[in-house]
């Protein structure tokens, strides 16, 4: 079964594995579930439900996905056709995580 991990600076792995871990970075960033099948929920510390940007991008640098006005303090993303590999995100707003 491929499963997508995600790790932070916010690198999202995606591999073949038989475990499910959840991440958690000091930065009030979690990730769960870790690594993902279908998708995952991204929560973050946004009490006054500013708005966020989340971005995506592969282990290029390449732009994979791209979320505006998030304003709640999580999300979740869906894996889509993601294939196997490692993937990095961003959240840019009032604090950039």
């Amino acid at each position: 079964m491929m499963q997508i991990c995600l790790t932070i600076h916010h690198a999202l792995l995606l591999q073949t594995t038989t475990s499910i871990e959840n991440y958690s970075n000091t930065g009030n960033v979690n990730v769960y579930p870790n690594p993902m099948t279908n998708q995952s929920v991204i929560s973050f510390y946004n009490p006054d439900h500013s708005p966020y940007q989340f971005i995506l991008r592969d282990a290029m640098g390449s732009l994979i996905m791209r979320k505006e006005n998030i304003t709640a303090d999580q999300f979740i993303i869906d894996r889509g056709k993601l294939p196997t590999g490692i993937y990095f995100i961003e959240l840019k707003g009032e604090m950039l995580f």
